[in-house]
């Protein structure tokens, strides 16, 4: 038996939008997409994979920001493509290498309104103000000189590069491709009864990609000590 080389092999955002016309009857097998077409099928294609159906599931990667602090400022801007901070933060100040004090997050964060009076202490805590667009970060006590990691969400890549691959794992592509296919097919108004079987294929694709994504979130290890017997 020969293996063949395709372990690596994805769609790109033109041949997805481009087997999803074809799937919703739009584009025939021997037929090619024109300019036009392609730049509205990619609109459609990036409106769909940031669409609240299916946020929760692939909009969000995750990433880790680094924000350098500059001994002074309590407030930080993150980049534009960040969706929200998960979990606590780690700061290393300015010519420490291995040491990692971990940030709270601060739910309410009024008391970090207000600056510190000591701005060469390490922050202990941080509150993440969801109201601006972009996110701004709120750090207390001031932080002296290093770089703050916060882990986070971020927006998936755009689409609109033909030439590129999604940005996100490869058993999402037959979902992504159905899904596109069914949105096409009611722009194009195109028989009820038509888009009803496409849109309900669209839909069990997307619930196996789910599974499959859920499948892959690591099982937390349990090491078990030995007690020694006069301390149980």
């Amino acid at each position: 038996m020969t293996v063949q080389d395709t372990r690596t092999w994805e769609l790109t955002v033109g041949e997805i939008v481009t087997e999803a016309s074809r799937m919703a009857g739009l584009l025939a097998a021997e037929e090619t997409l024109s300019a036009v077409q392609m730049t509205a099928g990619q609109k459609k294609l990036g409106r769909l994979i940031k669409s609240p159906a299916f946020a929760s599931a692939i909009t969000r990667g995750v990433t880790t920001v680094e924000v350098t602090t500059d001994g002074s400022a309590i407030e930080y801007t993150l980049d534009a493509g960040i969706v929200d901070i998960i979990g606590e933060g780690w700061f290393t100040a300015d010519g420490e290498v291995s040491r990692n004090p971990v940030m709270q997050r601060d739910r309410k964060g009024f008391e970090m309104l207000q600056p510190s009076e000591d701005v060469t202490t390490e922050p202990t805590h941080f509150f993440v103000d969801r109201s601006d667009s972009p996110l701004v970060v709120h750090v207390w006590p001031g932080a002296r000189v290093g770089v703050i990691r916060l882990p986070a969400h971020r927006q998936r890549a755009d689409v609109t590069n033909a030439n590129a691959t999604l940005d996100l794992e490869q058993h999402w592509q037959d979902a992504i491709i159905t899904a596109l296919a069914s949105e096409m097919m009611i722009a194009a108004s195109l028989p009820m009864d038509r888009v009803g079987v496409v849109d309900s294929l669209a839909q069990r694709k997307k619930d196996e990609a789910r599974q499959a994504s859920g499948s892959r979130i690591p099982q937390r290890a349990v090491i078990g000590h030995k007690i020694p017997r006069a301390w149980r």
